[in-house]
């Protein structure tokens, strides 16, 4: 009766251990499936990130160099006036110049706030998808 009592407790205490293993190889399965799912989400954001700045770059550019290239032709068409030398034209074509100056400035100033809050903004975002994960 005692050697059946002490094979049932050895056999009882390795299943337990067995249990135990089974157990703890699911759990380490488990977790490393939501961390390998984590990095993987990571990732897409990091690239889509990356995707959303440079096409808000190119925005941006493109409408600076509009500006740019609107001024640009003004201050040519500036000089040509100066060959021509008339005061009201040039008085004309100066406030021209500078409005075009203006708007190219204000524009560079938006496009420097836009990315402030473009960052601002990925940035919660990115700390609100990482603490969700």
């Amino acid at each position: 009766a005692f050697e059946q009592w002490s094979a049932n407790a050895k056999e009882l205490k390795k299943s337990k251990v067995v249990g135990s293993r089974v157990l703890l190889r699911w759990l380490n399965a488990l977790l490393a499936t939501s961390l390998d799912r984590w990095r993987t989400e990571v990732k897409e954001r990091k690239a889509l990130q990356r995707k959303m700045r440079q096409s808000l770059g190119k925005w941006l550019n493109a409408t600076i160099s509009n500006a740019f290239e609107q001024w640009s032709a003004n201050a040519k068409e500036l000089k040509k006036s100066k060959v021509v030398g008339s005061r009201v034209l040039l008085r004309w074509l100066n406030a021209l110049l500078a409005t075009s100056l203006d708007r190219w400035r204000t524009e560079v100033k938006e496009r420097k706030a836009l990315q402030r809050k473009m960052r601002q903004s990925l940035g919660k975002w990115l700390n609100a998808t990482i603490s969700n994960a």
